[in-house]
């Protein structure tokens, strides 16, 4: 329960979909973030699983003339010891039939299994190619504890990263997962150098849960810290979050700005987590509601509905936005999606859109090497890391697909819209049997042939479906190209396996 708590928690403070922008300042969405960072540290240890997620793929369904045409794809690539070196997506490109890439990220790791550099791309129009965007440089101390973050921006112009930005750890002990201090620098181009702008003190309760922070910021003129703002957590005997509060310094006085509670209700089956979000109306010196979330959770920790609400100022009251429900039905979770009906003033019965997840019941979530997905600073996880599966998971189990459906009214069929597909890949054999080796493969994409070229005169080639169905077998000769014309349009996985090891990849037919 506390992990999945832990997100909807977190689901809770930024207002999730739909919902306003939370008030919530950066500093304090980092520190937040570092309950998932200690989690990354912690799953540097040895991974034993052997079923790796390899790709996502993203299909539009056309209903018309019942076929799949490619839309995305999203790559993973891992070392030899399964840390994940790289995550890539690409986008299907009608006009030349291929892929393009849209964005990639690469890791860099230090030999203790600490990441120790991020660097971003994303396509350039302009120059028709994937450059650099942002890199994060990771520094720990002797304990281990991550003590300092650089941010750096490409500069196009000179073809280098240069500053920007520097976040600075310290800690109270030197076992504790968290700082207790942090501190922000800019980059002072025309001297070179840091300046330092903003810093915050943080205190923690027994459990590392944050109950106060004080933000200050630099009055530089004076070379003075001045308070900014105030943040305060309240937590029952369970660690669960009651309140999230938030104060601004006024000449010589905290000032109440916005406040977040949350409340967990027993109701039979099922308990029920309601977050509301207020601002200060400081006339009349009292809360007023903003949004309102609601989360039912059954005894299984599975959650059954999710629903956001806000406040309509014209007829002062909660306005529905948008629900959702969840089904759980063996191996398949159902999620349908209900809207406001303004002239009821309740939910709609009618549900237009829905989604359904397919999982793997054998394969617990726990038992599967995953990438590590970085956040950009936009989002609530702001510099760090998250961990997991990058979609809604509510079953901690091998995801397979996710189907998007939709229908105009309740009376018509479901209709197909958009598929992903999960493809894995068991390193059992590949680890324990076979030395890794490389293949030059082309063209790919292909047409109707394709030709693998090894160190070796021969070799087995095994191709296969995304969903894992061997489509050819044979054994070839290097470099002899091989008819696959059967093979209809799509993405597939190939294993070459020679007397010296097996190469591994993906081949695209156009």
């Amino acid at each position: 329960m506390k992990t999945k708590l832990f997100y909807l928690i977190a689901f809770i403070l930024i207002g999730g979909k739909n919902l306003a922008q939370s008030n919530t300042n950066a500093f304090v969405e980092r520190i937040d973030h570092f309950d998932q960072f200690v989690q990354h540290l912690q799953n540097r240890q040895p991974n034993t699983a052997t079923i790796r997620l390899d790709s996502i793929t993203g299909k539009n369904y056309d209903a018309a003339n019942s076929v799949y045409t490619l839309n995305s794809l999203q790559t993973f690539l891992f070392d030899n010891i399964n840390m994940n070196i790289e995550d890539a997506f690409n986008t299907w490109d009608n006009s030349s039939s291929s892929l393009l890439q849209q964005n990639k990220s690469e890791y860099t790791y230090t030999n203790s299994g600490m990441i120790a550099e991020i660097i971003n791309y994303y396509y350039n129009f302009n120059a028709n190619a994937l450059v650099p965007s942002q890199k994060n440089l990771y520094t720990y101390n002797a304990s281990g504890q991550l003590s300092e973050m650089v941010t750096q921006q490409y500069d196009i112009s000179s073809s280098q990263f240069v500053n920007q930005q520097k976040e600075v750890y310290t800690y109270a002990q030197t076992s504790d997962p968290k700082p207790n201090m942090m501190q922000i620098y800019q980059w002072d181009v025309a001297n070179s150098s840091w300046v330092d702008n903003q810093r915050g003190t943080i205190v923690y309760n027994s459990n590392f849960q944050f109950t106060d922070i004080v933000l200050e910021n630099k009055d530089v003129p004076n070379n003075t810290w001045v308070n900014n703002q105030h943040f305060a957590r309240i937590y029952d005997i369970n660690m669960r979050l009651l309140e999230n509060s938030i104060q601004t310094w006024q000449t010589n006085a905290w000032v109440n700005y916005n406040k977040k509670t949350i409340s967990y209700t027993p109701m039979g089956n099922y308990e029920e987590v309601i977050g509301e979000n207020f601002s200060w109306d400081a006339p009349n010196s009292s809360w007023k509601v903003n949004s309102k979330q609601e989360i039912h959770i059954d005894n299984n920790d599975n959650v059954l509905q999710i629903a956001y609400f806000y406040w309509d100022a014209v007829n002062n009251q909660l306005v529905g936005s948008t629900k959702a429900i969840n089904t759980y039905n063996a191996n398949i979770l159902e999620v349908t999606y209900f809207s406001w009906d303004n002239q009821t003033q309740d939910w709609a019965t009618d549900t237009t859109q829905k989604e359904l997840y397919t999982y793997d019941m054998s394969v617990a979530k726990t038992d599967l090497i995953l990438p590590y997905l970085y956040v950009s600073s936009s989002s609530f996880s702001n510099s760090l890391f998250s961990t997991g599966l990058p979609n809604f998971d509510d079953l901690n189990h091998k995801l397979l697909t996710k189907e998007s459906f939709y229908r105009t009214t309740a009376s018509d069929p479901w209709i197909l819209s958009y598929k992903q597909i999960y493809l894995y890949t068991d390193t059992t054999a590949a680890i324990d049997n076979y030395r890794q080796i490389t293949a030059k493969v082309y063209p790919n994409p292909f047409k109707d042939t394709i030709r693998f070229e090894v160190a070796s005169d021969t070799y087995s080639i095994h191709i296969y479906a995304l969903d894992g169905r061997l489509l050819y077998r044979n054994l070839q000769q290097t470099n002899v190209a091989i008819d696959v014309s059967f093979l209809t349009k799509g993405i597939y996985v190939y294993h070459i396996d020679t007397a010296n090891g097996r190469a591994s990849g993906q081949i695209i037919k156009h």
